[in-house]
């Protein structure tokens, strides 16, 4: 009997680590937190994985790129490709001249930015001589790279973004937005009011997250969104220019959404120009108590405005996403405003999408 396709997004705290299995096909996106590489190890042996097709490094964050440098030193695993926008790959595209004199390294010590390790992760490919390419939107025509019967289509990042990374290597710290309304009043706050709050946050202006690989995975008659922390506004303009718009919507089965649920990191004009009923959150809350509720709300009081009724996939379990997220969990919110809750079973399964 033939496994059917699956996506599984693992319960690596903060961060994002997903695996795609396919046919005979594997893909492994982000290996989260270096801490909790066993946790993307365990399913891979549980699963009988021993060879990885593809290995996407959407960005440098340490939440993403932790646990790829233990997977590449672990020789139970081949892995076959690699895409990954590299210092190194980034030097010879604009052709300049490294500086390996000091670690490529940025702000404080607090900084969610590991370029030393993404300088690591560099090294470990050279010296296993892996094949690894760096990957950005005007790299391939149309945008469109195919692998068999999987078609990957690119919106984030741009050359120039890249460029600019390369430039700047600097970025400021993430900051947790001041919220005007107070912890005591929020219990009186309804999803309308956290959807409107949306309005006054600040979209994301973080380089690093604007040069995450983010693409459309097609499949045969499946479609999927996977958008790392791409910043929304690339986004929206990389889909308008594969002309998609309000009468011509993007259709897939779900949204990965950006950034961990971020409310920096998601608004109308994306929503307007697609179309799916299930959302998928990547993170446990620790970080910057993501998701943001104004960014859930806004995703259900949208829904309920185009009467359709949306699902939002959680990959840590029910009681871990607590605070103000409590107004969602709410069974007389869900039932008014139809929208349905779907949290992992455990701590440790992750959630897995079939189709």
């Amino acid at each position: 009997m033939a496994i059917k396709p699956k996506i599984t997004f693992l319960p690596v705290d903060n961060g994002d680590s997903i695996v795609i299995m396919i046919d005979d096909f594997t893909i492994v996106i982000d290996g989260g937190l270096a801490n909790k590489y066993k946790t993307l190890k365990s399913y891979l042996v549980s699963n009988k994985i021993k060879n990885i097709d593809l290995l996407i490094l959407t960005h440098s964050d340490r939440d993403h790129i932790g646990g790829i440098i233990s997977l590449i030193k672990n020789s139970d695993f081949n892995v076959e490709s690699v895409w990954f926008n590299s210092y190194d790959k980034l030097s010879q595209m604009f052709n300049k001249i490294k500086d390996t004199s000091q670690d490529i390294s940025i702000g404080s010590f607090t900084n969610e930015i590991s370029f030393a390790k993404a300088k690591t992760l560099s090294s470990l490919l050279d010296e296993q001589n892996k094949n690894y390419l760096s990957i950005y939107n005007e790299k391939f025509e149309k945008f469109e790279h195919c692998i068999g019967d999987l078609k990957f289509i690119f919106l984030s990042p741009s050359k120039k973004v890249l460029f600019d990374l390369y430039e700047k290597w600097s970025i400021e710290d993430s900051k947790t937005r001041n919220r005007e309304i107070s912890y005591a009043s929020k219990e009186f706050r309804t999803i309308e009011n956290y959807a409107k709050d949306l309005e006054s946050c600040k979209a994301d202006t973080s380089i690093q997250n604007a040069s995450s690989i983010a693409f459309i995975l097609e499949y045969k008659n499946s479609s999927f969104l996977l958008l790392g922390d791409a910043h929304i506004d690339v986004i929206v303009e990389s889909l308008k220019n594969q002309n998609y718009s309000q009468d011509n919507k993007l259709k897939v089965n779900f949204v990965k959404l950006s950034h961990h649920g971020s409310s920096a990191n998601i608004n109308q004009d994306f929503l307007d120009i697609i179309e799916t009923n299930k959302y998928v959150i990547s993170t446990n809350g620790k970080s910057h108590n993501h998701p943001d509720i104004e960014a859930l709300s806004l995703l259900i009081v949208e829904a309920k405005l185009k009467n359709k009724k949306i699902e939002l996939c959680f990959n840590y379990p029910n009681h871990v996403y607590g605070n103000e997220k409590n107004i969602l969990k709410d069974k007389d919110n869900q039932d008014s405003y139809g929208y349905i809750l779907n949290f992992a079973a455990s701590s440790n399964e992750g959630y897995t999408i079939e189709f």
